[in-house]
């Protein structure tokens, strides 16, 4: 844990008499971030980084490299993909209308025209959860960005300890009352980001749920 997400860890939980506290474990974060090197300040989830969901894992059938991307030179079947591509769940209707497609195709054919139909679904859903971690990483520099503010305001309180004179008192009254105020902010925006965590896992629900619903068609 290096010395921004030291800051970030303990700014998020700390209270009055607290930021004493926060300056000292930050001192120790250097040492620290050397032992831990493999991590990911920018990714917050409890769930890993997976930039893709590949195929295999949602998918009973074995995809050959050359049915990759071929959904897109196959009206009917990009038309389905964009239309499930964009779902935020498997509605009755959704599962109708897969049903009602996947009939449509002759059984000789069906196994090839589903995995152009997978192969496309995958993507779409992997593009979608692409803008979620985009949008992930960039919330949290911005969290981390605010916890070097604090830390800035904390060296400076360290820095006017024990000071009695008018101006530093006064600095002192500020620091605490701004400090305070971004922890506020702070802690709003930690909310936010575990509901930001949990959309690219909805997204491979319904993906899932596709995909399987989908599945039961096969000869």
């Amino acid at each position: 844990m290096n010395l921004i997400t030291k800051s970030v860890y303990l700014f998020a939980r700390m209270r009055n008499g607290a930021l004493a506290v926060l300056v000292a474990c930050a001192a120790l974060a250097p040492a620290m971030a050397v032992a831990n090197t493999e991590i990911d300040i920018e990714w917050p989830c409890i769930q890993g980084y997976v930039p893709e969901v590949a195929i295999a894992v949602v998918w009973p059938e074995p995809i050959e490299e050359d049915v990759i991307g071929s959904w897109l030179k196959d009206k009917q079947v990009k038309k389905v993909v964009n239309e499930l591509g964009q779902l935020e769940e498997l509605s009755e209707a959704a599962q109708d209308r897969i049903q009602t497609f996947a009939e449509s195709i002759p059984e000789d054919k069906r196994i090839d025209v589903y995995n152009k139909v997978a192969d496309g679904v995958v993507y779409r859903f992997n593009q979608r959860r692409s803008d979620y971690f985009k949008g992930i990483r960039k919330f949290t520099r911005q969290q981390i960005a605010m916890s070097q503010q604090v830390q800035s305001h904390l060296n400076e309180l360290v820095a006017l300890e024990g000071k009695t004179d008018a101006d530093s008192v006064k600095r002192m009254s500020e620091i605490r009352e701004t400090t305070a105020w971004q922890q506020r902010i702070f802690d709003r925006r930690e909310s936010a980001i575990r509901l930001l965590c949990e959309a690219p896992v909805d997204l491979e629900t319904v993906m899932g749920d596709i995909l399987r619903d989908l599945a039961q068609y096969l000869p």
